[in-house]
């Protein structure tokens, strides 16, 4: 029987619990919090989103100044700006406005979120229905999530092998999947509900005990044993930072064990990453920066970085390759 809506968190809760069933309250609320990475337990692409040059209105600069803020706990004016190509003294009127509002404290060149808010944020992402995030899969991938999932997509052949990891940005992989016919290994809870709508997909779901920052993977000795005798094409993993000393790092202690465990029954192995995570570092180192077969992002890396992966042969598919790749076909100069 279907629920009337409701936009308060409570009511959803309230909702959910009424079903009894452990699963589906899990599945609501990961699908709420899991687009704000979350998950992932990757603090990753928040500013990601934002795409380059694209001026937002008051509103939107609001509700992703509080989206970045619930994932990171603080930010710089300057890089506000930046992002949103807007001036210092807009960014600052905006911070003023959240500290008004009680949600956010204004410190020397920036802001932090207030702690009585950390747990609040979610009520943003979470639908009016658990059977709407579920059947209509009304959360959706952002910018670069979105744009990565393309590329990722076309990499993937009918009825291959792939895994996806955990995460928003292999998340915004599954949501690109939806109609495909391909079979899928996964030990994330937010997959795995995004591709159980796909009717064509075959779903592994690994088992093994929840982990993360807000239990949305799976992992240990099930998880383990749950890749014995499998190989597949191709592996997808997310990462928090990427950087020069410490190659691709991440937030749970948990994801370099699984990292390594896929490594030994994929035949390619992919880190899938917003711009954004180049210079920036993490908790946990996940791999070397010479280790990925192949790296996937929304758009061009830093030089330096697509320099070092030229030299050491790892492949880079980015939208930016894919558009010169176009240019090229249309004029047959050399890209």
């Amino acid at each position: 029987m279907r629920r009337e809506p409701s936009n308060q968190r409570g009511n959803i809760l309230r909702q959910l619990l009424e079903t009894k069933t452990k699963l589906q309250l899990i599945f609501g609320i990961l699908c709420g919090m899991m687009y704000n990475d979350r998950y992932l337990g990757n603090a990753d692409t928040a500013y990601g989103y934002v795409e380059c040059g694209t001026i937002m209105i008051k509103g939107d600069r609001l509700a992703k100044i509080k989206e970045i803020l619930y994932n990171v706990n603080s930010v710089k004016v300057d890089e506000l700006a930046s992002l949103m190509n807007v001036s210092l003294v807009t960014i600052r009127h905006d911070l003023s406005e959240l500290e008004k509002e009680g949600f956010a404290t204004r410190i020397h060149g920036g802001a932090i979120i207030n702690e009585d808010k950390k747990v609040s944020m979610p009520n943003f992402y979470l639908s009016k229905d658990l059977e709407d995030v579920v059947s209509k899969n009304i959360i959706i991938p952002l910018s670069a999530e979105r744009k990565i999932g393309m590329i990722a997509r076309d990499l993937i052949k009918e009825n291959s092998w792939i895994f996806l990891g955990c995460g928003s940005t292999c998340a915004g992989i599954a949501h690109m999947l939806v109609d495909r016919q391909v079979n899928v290994v996964t030990n994330s809870v937010l997959v795995a509900t995004i591709l159980s709508q796909n009717p064509r997909a075959m779903v592994l779901v690994t088992g093994g005990y929840l982990s993360g920052s807000y239990r949305s993977y799976m992992a240990g000795d099930i998880f383990e044993q749950a890749l014995a005798n499998i190989r597949v094409d191709i592996a997808f993993f997310g990462t928090a930072a990427i950087n020069f000393e410490r190659g691709f790092s991440v937030q749970g202690v948990e994801e370099k064990s699984i990292y390594c465990s896929v490594r030994k029954i994929a035949r390619r192995m992919a880190i899938v990453a917003s711009t954004y995570k180049y210079g920036k570092d993490s908790y946990f180192t996940l791999a070397n920066l010479d280790e990925p077969d192949l790296i996937i992002a929304e758009a061009d890396p830093p030089e330096e970085y697509k320099r070092y992966f030229e030299e050491h042969q790892i492949s880079l598919a980015t939208r930016a390759e894919e558009m010169r790749l176009s240019e090229y076909e249309q004029t047959g100069d050399a890209p």
